[in-house]
């Protein structure tokens, strides 16, 4: 789980945060717009799915290195697991809630938050 409580806040337009949910709803994908002065960004997308009729709370961890290889941009985080090319998604019945730790060049870290809705 991604530690980000203690850290100052940016809003996403700060950095430029655009976030594309999938036509079919079941996966999603962000890009920072704004990261000329980022250095690193770890990141947790959190949901809550169903279960065996049970809410069970689901995440998704990743990083960008932004400084080494350049990359703004996620490919499609998809809400389940996809091995040899068959996908099993899961039920979210929640928001999805995009939290990042941002790590400026200058060394300084920063959270930003974003709620998106799969309506």
């Amino acid at each position: 789980m991604l530690q980000t409580q203690s850290l100052p806040s940016l809003s996403p337009d700060s950095i430029g945060l655009v976030v594309t949910v999938r036509s079919d709803k079941k996966a999603l994908m962000f890009q920072l717009t704004k990261a000329d002065d980022i250095k690193h960004v770890d990141y947790e997308i959190d949901y809550t799915k169903s279960l065996d009729g049970q809410n069970v709370p689901e995440g998704i961890l990743g990083e960008m290195n932004i400084a080494e290889d350049g990359i703004r941009k996620t490919d499609y985080r998809d809400f389940g697991t996809c091995s040899s090319g068959v996908c099993h998604y899961d039920v979210v019945v929640s928001d999805v809630t995009i939290k990042l730790a941002v790590t400026k060049k200058d060394g300084k870290e920063y959270q930003v938050e974003k709620v998106v809705s799969l309506k």
